[in-house]
């Protein structure tokens, strides 16, 4: 038995039966004033070869567990490449600082506002 207050112990996990994995190459983000949305997304082509982007799954988050997420992911992020090199990005990413301020202004806008405010990554 762990020593965590109880109150910090991991529940059991039990697989929903409407458990999916997918395969996503883009997501796709939006903030409410409540919370934190991903929405998941492949780019395939249609019926007539061009190119589309396919809405896959959405999930909302509450802020305290997109940020969770985002922490644990960043941690992935490193060790993954420690162990096998820099991930080489296909397109031009903004500088942290940037992205920092348009998530600030999403929030805020948020804030003022009862719509949803989205943003795509």
């Amino acid at each position: 038995m762990s020593d965590a207050p109880a109150n910090l112990q991991r529940a059991p996990v039990k697989r929903s039966i409407s458990f999916c994995e997918l395969y996503a190459n883009a997501v796709n983000f939006k903030v409410t004033a409540t919370d934190f949305g991903l929405v998941f997304v492949r780019t395939v082509n249609d019926e007539n070869g061009i190119a589309v982007n396919e809405e896959q799954a959405a999930v909302s988050l509450a802020p305290q567990a997109y940020k969770h997420m985002v922490l644990a992911l960043l941690d992935l992020l490193n060790e993954y490449e420690a162990q096998v090199g820099e991930i080489k990005m296909l397109t031009s990413v903004p500088s942290v600082e940037t992205i920092r301020g348009a998530i600030t202004g999403l929030v805020n806008s948020a804030k003022s506002q009862p719509s949803v405010v989205s943003g795509t990554r």
